[in-house]
């Protein structure tokens, strides 16, 4: 009975927490990412430019960066 209540509560706690963290991973890197994209397109770049180049330059700045930036900046 324990094996099946933890079966099926397992899964939900499991993707609440990486949402979480997912979340709280694209809160901390988008603010950099803003950042660094309004100073491109103040120096004079143009907008899909600035960015990428934005988006990008934090991507190295922060390892773990969200895929979702990188998606943004491709689009």
């Amino acid at each position: 009975m324990l094996g099946v209540l933890f079966g099926f509560y397992a899964p939900n706690i499991y993707l609440r927490n990486a949402a979480a963290k997912r979340a709280k991973l694209l809160q901390r890197s988008l603010p950099d990412g803003l950042d660094l994209m309004v100073i491109c397109a103040e120096a004079g770049s143009a907008w899909d430019a600035a960015l990428y180049s934005g988006f990008a330059r934090t991507r190295q700045r922060i390892a773990r960066t969200p895929e979702e930036l990188a998606i943004t900046a491709a689009d």
